[in-house]
């Protein structure tokens, strides 16, 4: 790992369908921050990959399924994503949360 600090005016920024804005805050060898703003009229469709995930909702209301339950977030909430498990994420209000990934997401260097 070469960069220490991150300038959230430079940062990687990826403009995503549906209006998604997804940000990389930062990253190390082994975790990754990113920020996410998802307008009312998206939403995280179900998926799974191998990186353990966490979410923090900064602003807006969404349900997150998780497996087979679905948890209501609200601001200052937070939630596990463990690897390989099938999650998504319905928004009810426009959504800005911060989400960690383990291992990073080399994808979303690219």
């Amino acid at each position: 790992m070469n960069q220490i600090y991150f300038d959230h005016s430079s940062v990687k920024t990826a403009q995503l369908a549906g209006g998604i804005v997804r940000k990389v805050l930062a990253y190390s060898d082994t975790v990754m921050t990113t920020y996410w703003e998802v307008p009312l009229e998206a939403s995280i469709p179900m998926h799974a990959h191998p990186h353990e995930q966490m979410s923090i909702v900064i602003s807006g209301k969404a349900e997150y399924t998780v497996g087979d339950k679905v948890y209501p977030m609200n601001p200052g909430d937070s939630i596990v994503m463990p690897p390989n498990v099938p999650h998504c994420v319905k928004v009810l209000e426009p959504l800005v949360a911060i989400d960690v990934f383990s291992p990073i997401r080399e994808d979303f260097l690219k």
